[in-house]
């Protein structure tokens, strides 16, 4: 047998090997764009909730009604309220959320949602 018969099919067995290669980096690439997407409706929707509580705080309502109005704003978002506190010192108002967003399709081994953490209004004086 000749050179040339042993080596039939070799270029063809590489070409699917490098097809297989571009396929796998696409599919990482898609799950990592995927999460970043996740991580930052996240971030978004802790902002937004931030400013719900602050607005509804700064107009004297009391923190549990302030937070379930943050609550309804991070549900039309996609997210979950974990964590809200509003503190006040004379006019002035702070508020820090913590909002969780799932992922629709999460995979096994990968966290299965993306948190964030927000903050509004002026820092009460030490």
């Amino acid at each position: 047998m000749s050179w040339r018969q042993r080596q039939r099919g070799n270029g063809t067995l590489l070409g699917l090997g490098l097809v297989l290669v571009a396929i796998m980096a696409i599919g990482l690439g898609l799950l990592i764009t995927s999460w970043v997407v996740v991580q930052h409706r996240a971030e978004s929707t802790a902002d937004l909730t931030a400013l719900a509580v602050a607005q509804q705080a700064a107009d004297w309502v009391d923190q549990t009604e302030a937070c379930q109005a943050g609550a309804i704003v991070a549900r039309q978002n996609g997210g979950v309220l974990d964590q809200c506190e509003v503190v006040r010192a004379g006019d002035e108002v702070a508020v820090k959320v913590s909002v969780s967003v799932r992922l629709t399709r999460p995979l096994p081994g990968l966290p299965a949602q993306a948190s964030a953490t927000s903050y509004a209004g002026n820092p009460p004086p030490d």
